[in-house]
Parts: structure tokens; C-alpha cells; sequence
């Protein structure tokens, strides 16, 4: 019996220490639970919290953009640029009559999507080869705002398409377009059309609000210069053979140099490997070639569409200004090297090219002697020294009338004998801007002149513009 009693006393003893030990693990197993979701609770609060702070941040760094984007908005010209396909850069540049007509045409368009608050004469023109790159420079008037200028161009979805119908309509513009429009009769278009400067894009398709609009063509004209839809590919034919060539000669400047022209500026192509851009191959071209003019002139452009800066050549900075007066060292016969470059000299500034010091109308008369096939050299000794501020306010104002009665008076017997040869943009004009303004009763009323009968080419003249006809 005691046996007995002993054996179910440590059976009850077993059984007690079992228990109190699977009561133990329980209570740790709980424990190590409640501190798990402690742990992850208060994980999760830093997490949101730095979630929150990141926001914040974001949201702080965006108003910051927006109110430095409103400050630079209010200082400086506007910018507008947009890429032309189906018209030669070269042959455009070539020829001394469609040239100023094609910048005319930009301009006119711009004004126009303004909602009239800007005229033809507030929009500067400059071309990049790469189809033709158009960057367009917007000066504000007194009294506009610029955001309501930038506003209304951006809402006018239709710019492109109008700029395509309109360079469409120019009288034989088939001499200029690139052999591919003119034989498959893909015609005219107008991409990357840009006002401002560009955000930073957040995927391959713009945003509505994103000031680069959509593609913008025109689909009216009769081919082989009508304006039509057809997008460009993502690399010509020619692109793909000077890359094909680039490959094969590796060391020849020209290939890098003519490559970056059909590229658009913010394309990049891959050459053996190696990614390149429209700045990256010129300035490759440079690098093999110090001598190869055009490519600092076209460099010049890449940076004025860019906004400024400078690049390094040969352990050397240069400006836009730089590339372009060392283009012209090299190579004087760039003339739209001498034009970019009277564009951004200030007033009365002179720069030296060579062992010359040039001004902005000698500049522009060289260009146009370029453009005539002419040696640009000869084109200043025909041109007075360009006159100082001080020298114009101090001419006598006689002697100034006589002149000017003398000048204009064959401009209107040229106008009443209908005897208009052509009427140019005073940007492609080689005309002193020295000249008085002529005297009212030479300039013909504006609406009596669009009523009468007009001959080929002529139009009613704007302020800006200059005339060419025999003997000035």
C-alpha cells in the first residue's frame, strides 16, 4: 500500500512539473508576442514618419521650383523652340530668298499664337542644322507679362501645324526640302515644340501640364510640300549610315560633325558603344579636327539653345560668342556664323575676328555676301564703321533728311510703279540701321496697299522691314 502511494505521489509530483512548465513556455511564448508587435508597431511609426517627412520635403522642394521658376519667368526673353523636318538646313541656308521667309514665317506664327499681345518684331530667329532646329527668342514689350505670353502660347496646341502649313505655302519651297520629302512626298513637319524651358520629364509621354506639347503637323497642302503627320523615325536612313561610317573611320571629323546636324538636341545615338549627343559629337569633331569651322559655329547654337555656359576645347573655355568668332577665324565663310553672332553682341558692341574689329551691321553684310556668293571680306569696305550711340544722337539731323528723302524717294517710285523686287526681314538685310525713318507721305496706306493689285511676291511692309530694289 505504501508502494502504491508513493508511485501515485510522483506521478502527481510529474504531472504538477509538466504543467507549471508548459504554463512557463506559454507565458514566454506571449511575451516574446506582445514585444514582436511592439517592436513592429513602433517600426511602422518611424516608417510612416519618414514617409510623412519625405512628402513634406517633396512638396517643399516643388514649391520652392515653382517660385524660382515664376522668378526667372519674370526676367529675360522667352524662349520658343521647336524641330522643322522635310527642309534641308543647308540648302535653307543657301538661299538668300527663302531664308528670311522661313524665319518670317516663325515669327509671324508666334506672334499670332500670342493672341496679338506680341508683334513679328519682338521674336528673334536662330537655326541649328538637325532637320532645321528653330529656337526663337520672345522680347517682352512694355507692359506685357511675360506668364500671359508663355500661357498663350502654351494653350495654342495648333502652333506647330500652323508653322507647317505656313512654310508649305512659301513660293517654291521644293528647292529646299531634304531629298526624302521631296521624293516620297512626306512633305513638311513640326516637332518638339517647346515654350520655356523645359521640366524634367517624368516618363517617355509628357504630362498634360508639361510645357512640351505634342507633335504638331498639318495635313492640307498638296504634296510633295504639304504638311503632313508622318513622324520622324527614331534614326534616319542618313543618321544610320554616318553612324555605319563613323565606325568604319574613326578618326574623320566630318562624320561626328554631320552626324550631331541630323540629330535633334536632345537625341543620343549610340556610336560602337558609346553614347553621344548633338554637344557630345561636335565637340568629338572639334577634338579630332581643331580646324573643322563649322562644327564650333553649330557647337555655338547647341549652347545658346541650352541657355548659355561654356565648353572646354583644347584646355580652354568658350562661350557661345567665342565659338562662333572662332568659326569665322577658321572659316570665313559661314554666314550663319556672322548672323548668330550679330545677334549676341550688345548695342555698339564690337568684337575682333582676325586683325578686324566688326560691329553688328558690318556682321550682317557679311552674312548676306555669303549668302550672294560673294567674298564676305569686301563686304565692309562698302559699310561705314558702324556708329556709336553717342555718334547717332549727335548727327546732324539735316544732313540725315537729305539722305533718307534721297533713299526713299526711289523706294516710292519703286512702290508706285509696282517695281518691288522683294521684301525682306530686316534680319537677312544688310541696310544700316542708321537710316531715318522715312517720311509719311512715301509709305503707302496699309489697307489701300493689300487692296491694289500686287505683283509676285510682295506684301505689305511692317515695321522692321526692308526693301530691296535697284540701285539700294
Amino acid at each position: 500500500r505504501k508502494a502504491k502511494e508513493e508511485a501515485e505521489r510522483r506521478e502527481t509530483e510529474e504531472a504538477d512539473r509538466k504543467a507549471m512548465e508548459e504554463a512557463a513556455r506559454k507565458a514566454q511564448e506571449e511575451a516574446e508576442r506582445k514585444e514582436k508587435e511592439e517592436a513592429d508597431r513602433k517600426a511602422k511609426e518611424e516608417a510612416d514618419r519618414k514617409a510623412q517627412e519625405e512628402v513634406e520635403r517633396q512638396r517643399k522642394e516643388e514649391a520652392d521650383r515653382k517660385a524660382k521658376a515664376e522668378e526667372a519667368l519674370d526676367d529675360g526673353p522667352l524662349p520658343v523652340s521647336m524641330m522643322v523636318h522635310g527642309i534641308d538646313y543647308k540648302l535653307l541656308c543657301g538661299d538668300m530668298l527663302k531664308l528670311p521667309m522661313f524665319k518670317r514665317a516663325v515669327k509671324d506664327v508666334i506672334a499670332a499664337a500670342s493672341g496679338g499681345s506680341i508683334k513679328r518684331e519682338h521674336v528673334d530667329v536662330k537655326l541649328l542644322a538637325g532637320s532645321v532646329f528653330v529656337q526663337a527668342t520672345v522680347k517682352m514689350p512694355e507692359g506685357v507679362s511675360k506668364a500671359s505670353v508663355q500661357a498663350s502660347l502654351r494653350s495654342d496646341s495648333s502652333l506647330g501645324m500652323s508653322l507647317a502649313e505656313k512654310l508649305a505655302d512659301i513660293n517654291g519651297v521644293d528647292d529646299i526640302l531634304t531629298d526624302e520629302a521631296y521624293e516620297n512626298e512626306t512633305g513638311i513637319s513640326v516637332t518638339n515644340v517647346c515654350i520655356g524651358s523645359p521640366e524634367p520629364a517624368q516618363s517617355e509621354k509628357p504630362k498634360p501640364s508639361s510645357p512640351l506639347l505634342t507633335t504638331a503637323t498639318s495635313s492640307g497642302a498638296p504634296p510633295p510640300v504639304a504638311a503632313t503627320a508622318a513622324a520622324a523615325p527614331p534614326l534616319a536612313a542618313k543618321a544610320a549610315a554616318l553612324v555605319r561610317a563613323i565606325e568604319e573611320e574613326p578618326t574623320k571629323a566630318i562624320h561626328f560633325a554631320d552626324l550631331a546636324g541630323e540629330l535633334e538636341l536632345a537625341e543620343k545615338v549610340n556610336v560602337a558603344g558609346v553614347q553621344y549627343g548633338m554637344k557630345d559629337l561636335f565637340m568629338r569633331a572639334i577634338a579630332l579636327d581643331p580646324a573643322l569651322g563649322r562644327a564650333y559655329s553649330d557647337l555655338g547654337t547647341v549652347l545658346s539653345l541650352e541657355g548659355g555656359g561654356s565648353v572646354d576645347l583644347q584646355g580652354k573655355a568658350y562661350g557661345e560668342k567665342d565659338l562662333y568668332v572662332k568659326a569665322l577665324e577658321l572659316d570665313p565663310k559661314l554666314g550663319l556664323a556672322y548672323e548668330n553672332l550679330a545677334e549676341v553682341l550688345g548695342r555698339g558692341e564690337r568684337v575682333k575676328i582676325g586683325d578686324e574689329e566688326l560691329g553688328e551691321t558690318e556682321l550682317r553684310a557679311r552674312a548676306k555676301a555669303v549668302e550672294a556668293g560673294e567674298d564676305p571680306r569686301s563686304a565692309c569696305k562698302a559699310e561705314a564703321r558702324e556708329p556709336s550711340p553717342e555718334a547717332v544722337e549727335q548727327e546732324s539731323l539735316g544732313g540725315s533728311l537729305a539722305k533718307g528723302r534721297d533713299l526713299w524717294g526711289a523706294v516710292a517710285t519703286d512702290i508706285s510703279s509696282r517695281n518691288l523686287t522683294q521684301a525682306f526681314d530686316s534680319s537677312a538685310a544688310a541696310v544700316a540701321d542708321a537710316s531715318p525713318s522715312p517720311p509719311p507721305e512715301a509709305v503707302a496706306d496699309e489697307d489701300a496697299a493689300s487692296a491694289a493689285p500686287a505683283p509676285i511676291a510682295s506684301r505689305t511692309l511692317q515695321p522692321g522691314d526692308r526693301l530691296l530694289g535697284e540701285g539700294y
